[in-house]
C-alpha cells in the first residue's frame, strides 16, 4: 500500500490521504506509476470508478503528486 496513492471520501467529499495521516472512509488505490496517474487524469476515471463527480482540484493535486516523484 505504499506505493499507491489513496482517495478517501470523508465528510462527503474526497480527498487525496497522506501516507502519514490515518483517515478512515471510503476509499481507492491508485499505484503512483505516472503512466497510471495519467490515464486515471486523462479519462476522469474517478468519476467512473466511484460513482461520483470528483473535483478537478483532486485531479490537479494527484496530477502535482505525479510531477514531484
Amino acid at each position: 500500500k505504499k506505493c499507491l496513492l489513496r482517495i478517501v471520501k470523508q465528510n462527503g467529499n474526497y480527498e487525496l490521504a497522506h501516507s502519514y495521516n490515518r483517515q478512515f472512509g471510503r476509499s481507492m488505490y491508485i499505484c503512483k506509476n505516472s503512466s497510471c496517474i495519467e490515464k486515471v487524469i486523462k479519462k476522469k476515471l474517478l468519476n467512473k470508478i466511484l460513482k461520483a463527480q470528483i473535483s478537478e482540484d483532486i485531479y490537479t493535486k494527484i496530477g502535482e503528486f505525479a510531477t514531484n516523484e
